[in-house]
């Protein structure tokens, strides 16, 4: 009975750790009534489905000339099992244009997104970045925050 409940146990905390994006240690030991069992699962599967992984999600430019342009990348990384498809990214700014080369990425390849920007007014300002995709989150918001100076 006792075994069944490690087992039950270590099953579960397997499945938790895979699901939530953490590793697994690579031994497990459990001391119960004298008795040790060393357990040593094989490295976690990427998630099943397409997932990604940012570098960064949150950028900041620091102070800009308004009228100019700015660009920067977002750089990511399909960690899941299957294809990552990117079926479109919104800007929230006027001035802001968002391209990507890749619509299709494949599982444990890089891509980025690459976005121009130029601010037309001077103050702070926050460009939210909305990239639709077949991951289960399905939406992921990325963040480009600075200050046009006039």
């Amino acid at each position: 009975m006792r075994s069944s409940c490690i087992l039950t146990f270590f099953l579960l905390s397997l499945v938790a750790s895979s699901l939530s994006g953490q590793s697994f240690p690579t031994t497990l030991m459990m001391d119960l009534i004298g008795s040790t069992y060393r357990v040593s699962p094989t490295e976690v599967a990427a998630p099943p489905g397409a997932a990604i992984h940012w570098k960064v999600k949150d950028q900041d430019t620091g102070f800009l000339q308004a009228g100019s342009s700015f660009e920067t990348r977002y750089k990511f990384k399909n960690s899941g099992s299957q294809e990552l498809i990117i079926k479109s990214v919104n800007c929230s700014c006027n001035g802001a244009k968002a391209s990507f080369q890749d619509q299709v990425i494949p599982p444990g390849e890089d891509s980025e997104i690459n976005l121009e920007l130029t601010p037309t007014q001077s103050g702070s300002f926050s460009c939210h970045l909305s990239v639709l995709s077949n991951t289960a989150e399905m939406v992921d918001v990325l963040t480009l925050r600075g200050i046009a100076l006039q």
